[in-house]
């Protein structure tokens, strides 16, 4: 698995909010939502076995965002990202890779 740290950010904040895991694939959706969290500076992992998605979120980085290439058929390899993730900006509350995973209708796919 390979792994770009922002060197800006700190350990996590034992009382910050749990964070999202963006499992970027083939849903236009979640990759739009993904683009929408960068955007408002949510803290967030995004994790894709394409090098080419997550460049966009490793560049410009925030400081609250985990970027990382990964296997993401692999559940080994999605369990190293989320505790890489926790170490970093805070506790994974969900796992998001396909529209019915979205917290709000308005990022799903049309």
């Amino acid at each position: 698995m390979k792994l770009r740290l922002n060197r800006h950010s700190a350990h996590p904040d034992p009382t910050a909010a749990p964070v999202p895991l963006v499992v970027l694939g083939s849903d236009t959706g979640v990759a739009d939502y993904a683009r929408h969290l960068f955007a408002v500076g949510t803290p967030f992992g995004v994790v894709s076995d394409s090098y080419s998605d997550i460049v966009p979120f490793m560049l410009g980085n925030n400081g609250r965002t985990v970027a990382l290439v990964a296997d993401i058929d692999d559940s080994a390899q999605l369990a190293e990202a989320i505790v890489l993730i926790e170490k970093r900006i805070g506790r994974v509350s969900q796992v998001i890779r396909y529209g019915t995973d979205l917290p709000h209708p308005e990022h799903t796919a049309a």
